[in-house]
C-alpha cells in the first residue's frame, strides 16, 4: 500500500481546489477503501516553500476521512485528485530531519512501551 495525501469531498472547492490543507491526512489505500488513516498532515513540512522535497502535492479525494470511506473516483474510473492552492504555502524555514526522526523515533517507542505494557 502506498501512503497518499487524502482530503474529504467537503474540503474541495467548486475549482477543484482543496479548501483547507489542515485537514489533509495521511492514509493508505486498498481496493478503492481507505485501509489505514493517519493524522493530519505537518504544516511545517507539508506547506513549507523551504522544504519542496515534501510538499503535499495533490490530494486523492476520499468520501469521508475514515477507514473503510470509499475513494471518490471520477468519470473514467480513476482516483479524483486534488490540489492545494499555491497560497497554502508559507515559509516556514529549514526542517531539521535529523532531529524530527528522532522525536518520531522517541514518540513510536513511548506508544509500543504503553502499549505493551
Amino acid at each position: 500500500m502506498t501512503v497518499r495525501h487524502l482530503t474529504q469531498a467537503n474540503n474541495i472547492d467548486g475549482d477543484g481546489f482543496v479548501i483547507d490543507p489542515a485537514d489533509v491526512h495521511h492514509g493508505a489505500i486498498q481496493g478503492s477503501e481507505i485501509a489505514a488513516l493517519g493524522g493530519p498532515v505537518d504544516p511545517t513540512t507539508h506547506l513549507n516553500r523551504d522544504f519542496p522535497a515534501h510538499e503535499i502535492g495533490e490530494c486523492t479525494v476520499v468520501e469521508r476521512l475514515e477507514v473503510g470511506a470509499s475513494v471518490v473516483l471520477d468519470a473514467q474510473g480513476q482516483f479524483t485528485h486534488a490540489p492545494v492552492r499555491d497560497d497554502a504555502f508559507r515559509s516556514f524555514g529549514r526542517v531539521n530531519q535529523g532531529a524530527r526522526r528522532a522525536e518520531w523515533l522517541q514518540l513510536m517507542a513511548e506508544r509500543r512501551a504503553a502499549r505493551d505494557g
